[in-house]
């Protein structure tokens, strides 16, 4: 039957949660070939999608013109951070956009993505099947050299289900 209905099964379709991707980025040769290379990607997640990108002290003219050009719905943030060691770069911006998540209460998954890393659909289709029971915990492990992210998955406990 093309009506949705099988053998008398009604098949209940849940709500996507909100997938929030963090990319912190900076001026550099190949910045818009990295954001382009990651937006064309992101194009292909299905809503309620939101990107938000991170600059390093200026929003710059290409990257605004190339986030409106790409038709995901963004913010783009800024960091205003003077820092003295350029390592910690990625560790501000990151904070800079969790600070505008908490601000604006978006309730939804987070996922950092690097702009010149890349990504398959799967990963995103996986990041989508976290339900209210489960948890994804990451935990952000700062020394004075480098940075370390655990990534802990854990069950919540439903009493009464074995």
């Amino acid at each position: 039957m093309a009506s949705g209905l099988q053998y008398g099964v009604t098949k209940v379709l849940e709500p996507h949660k909100l997938l929030i991707v963090v990319t912190p980025t900076y001026n550099r040769a190949f910045q818009a070939y990295y954001l382009t290379r990651l937006a064309h990607t992101l194009k292909l997640v299905p809503p309620p999608f939101l990107w938000i990108v991170v600059e390093m002290g200026a929003q710059s003219l290409e990257t605004a013109s190339l986030l409106r050009q790409t038709g995901i719905m963004y913010r783009h943030l800024v960091c205003e951070k003077n820092l003295t060691n350029i390592k910690d770069r990625g560790i501000h911006q990151r904070n800079v956009a969790l600070a505008h998540i908490e601000q604006h209460q978006l309730d939804g998954i987070v996922y950092f993505a690097d702009d010149d890393n890349v990504y398959t659909l799967e990963l995103f289709e996986e990041l989508r099947q976290i339900r209210y029971n489960q948890y994804l915990l990451a935990l952000l492990m700062f020394s004075r050299f480098h940075m370390k992210m655990y990534v802990v998955w854990l069950q919540a406990f439903k009493p009464g289900v074995s």
